[in-house]
């Protein structure tokens, strides 16, 4: 069983602690972008995976071309950032009740800030049709501090361990909440 954020105890969210950085990393990610539905850390692998619901499943081929894609601007993208090798990406549709979820797994040593708006319009430009977006689920530009928020959960979650917990952020009727496996 889950500790969502709201039951995670004042030493766990101590503003220094790497909880209370990917549960930020985790809540401005869905906040700031509400194409993605799920995103978890898996400790033992050290992947990242970012979750988007679709309503119907895409054609093989705009599958294959957003997969292709996507790949191509995250080597583009490391390039620019002095990286040799942006790492592997890889995707995967499945069904989860009457909807398909398509999961983006990376390492989470080599994500950067940057990707998220990436992979964001990625699947905005070759899933849009299929894509579930909440309702009134957008950002509000009067809220600042997001992408701070990434950066720093992002460079903190790196440093944790590989074997540590497991974390999943997931938005439901409106809210979003942080889960801990611990």
């Amino acid at each position: 069983m889950g500790t969502s954020v709201d039951e995670l105890s004042r030493d766990e969210m101590h503003p220094n602690s790497d909880e209370y950085h990917q549960a930020s990393l985790f809540i401005a990610l869905l906040v700031h972008y509400p194409e993605i539905a799920k995103v978890r850390t898996l400790g033992e692998s050290g992947s990242l995976t970012l979750s988007f619901l679709l309503h119907t499943r895409p054609k093989p081929e705009a599958f294959n071309l957003f997969h292709e894609r996507l790949n191509q601007s995250l080597r583009v993208l490391a390039r620019l950032d002095g990286q040799v090798d942006a790492g592997a990406c890889e995707t995967q549709l499945r069904p989860q009740g009457p909807l398909l979820v398509l999961d983006v797994f990376r390492p989470i040593v080599q994500v950067t800030p940057e990707e998220f708006p990436l992979v964001v319009q990625l699947v905005r430009e070759h899933l849009g049709r299929e894509l579930l977006v909440e309702r009134d689920a957008g950002w509000d530009e009067s809220l600042t501090g997001a992408e701070d928020a990434i950066a720093e959960g992002l460079r903190r979650a790196k440093q944790i361990e590989a074997a540590s917990e497991a974390i999943v952020g997931f938005r439901h009727d409106g809210r979003v909440l942080v889960f801990s496996s611990r």
